[in-house]
């Protein structure tokens, strides 16, 4: 059970079907970036990550989103335990646009005595601000990986201080 006192005293009209009072307001510190996946999406959309830093749980039910002072939308929020993560998405970022191209991926059989399949792909993600601000950016894209321990996959990063990560990949044999 959950109890919550209002805080005033409220003045409730005879006949009135219905009132609607604001119950609370809480801030909880955010890491907001903008987000991109360019291999379904040509846009980046604003998120906020974060963990539930308040003593008490975060009911369910619906969320008013602020960005920047303006209000930008509605959500409906899952039960967030206290220290449980919290996610959310505030929509497209305009002005950013990202892209991914495949201009070289080849495919075929290698060597005289022995043979063995090779596949090379090369994938050039393409990411443009036109914002007025600079944006934390994560963009996520697919990593290939193995089921069969033969088979090697190595991932070469073209960029100093890029990284990868395999925490979202899950293999099944």
């Amino acid at each position: 059970t959950v109890v919550y006192r209002y805080p005033t005293p409220v003045t409730i009209r005879t006949g009135a079907d219905a009132v609607r009072l604001g119950m609370d307001s809480q801030t909880i510190p955010v890491e907001v970036m903008a987000e991109a996946v360019p291999l379904h999406d040509d846009s980046a959309y604003l998120r906020a990550e974060g963990t539930n830093t308040l003593p008490d749980v975060i009911l369910p039910g619906s969320a008013t989103l602020f960005a920047g002072g303006a209000m930008v939308g509605q959500t409906q929020l899952p039960l967030i335990a206290a220290g449980d993560r919290l996610e959310l998405g505030f929509g497209r970022i305009d002005g950013m646009r990202v892209e991914r191209r495949v201009p070289e991926q080849t495919e075929g059989e290698r060597g005289l005595i022995r043979s063995s399949n090779q596949r090379v792909e090369v994938a050039t993600l393409r990411v443009e601000n036109l914002t007025a601000e600079a944006w934390p950016l994560r963009v996520v894209d697919r990593v290939p990986v193995s089921t069969q321990d033969e088979l090697v996959v190595a991932v070469r990063e073209a960029y100093h201080g890029w990284t990868y990560g395999t925490d979202a990949v899950s293999t099944s044999t």
